[in-house]
């Protein structure tokens, strides 16, 4: 426990009172009028003592609560830029596993059942990865509250158009299973249309993610 230096002067002086007063006690008996200094060398001494064992506590305690509140606060940094990350990955993600190339390949090519048939697998590939997105964005969408502003409101737009895509992927799947193809093109070119707007509303959370590690890493 480290002391200020006034109160290491208080506590050497306490100490060489309380050395002394001792020290004279132990005259009594040869000089007996001396009997009132070193019992007020005692007191005084032992007074100091108290003091700076009182400023050495109180001294310890403090660093010990900065130590703590430092300790949680670090913890605190580390936890939200996990989240954060968790966030960008899940961003990320949706752009990786959204993009329907391989749908796009068969596009007025289903005049045969074959063709058809890999139609609908490549249709329900691409629906099974935007329902794990999903599923996913139940547990990001909890992060974007913690967060609140602006991330919160870009991760709700992007859950948004994410359930969107999956439904107009249903549609897609039901116009083939129909086999309605001539509806088939408008219900592709409203997939495409809104993936494209779920590429630019992924990109807006990670910017949103990235401005939030960039707070938590200054503060």
């Amino acid at each position: 426990m480290k002391l200020s230096k006034g109160w290491a002067i208080v506590f050497v002086f306490g100490s060489l009172a309380l050395i002394l007063g001792l020290a004279y006690g132990a005259t009594l008996l040869e000089f007996p009028y001396l009997v009132n200094l070193p019992m007020a060398l005692v007191a005084w001494g032992t007074l100091m003592l108290a003091l700076a064992t009182f400023q050495m506590i109180t001294n310890s305690n403090e660093r010990e609560k900065r130590r703590r509140k430092e300790e949680l606060s670090k913890e605190r940094r580390d936890k939200d830029e996990r989240l954060l990350n968790e966030i960008i990955e899940w961003a990320i993600e949706i752009v990786k596993v959204g993009m329907p190339i391989e749908s796009a390949v068969f596009v007025g090519k289903m005049d045969k059942e074959a063709e058809q048939r890999l139609v609908l697998n490549s249709l329900g590939s691409l629906r099974n990865n935007f329902r794990a997105m999903i599923a996913i964005s139940l547990y990001v969408s909890r992060i974007g509250l913690a967060f609140g502003g602006k991330l919160q409101s870009s991760i709700a737009t992007l859950d948004g158009y994410l359930r969107k895509q999956e439904d107009i992927i249903g549609k897609c799947q039901k116009i083939v299973i129909e086999r309605k193809l001539s509806e088939f093109n408008e219900a592709w070119d409203e997939l495409i249309n809104n993936w494209e707007t779920l590429g630019d509303s992924s990109a807006n959370v990670i910017d949103e993610a990235v401005i939030e590690k960039f707070t938590i890493l200054n503060t």
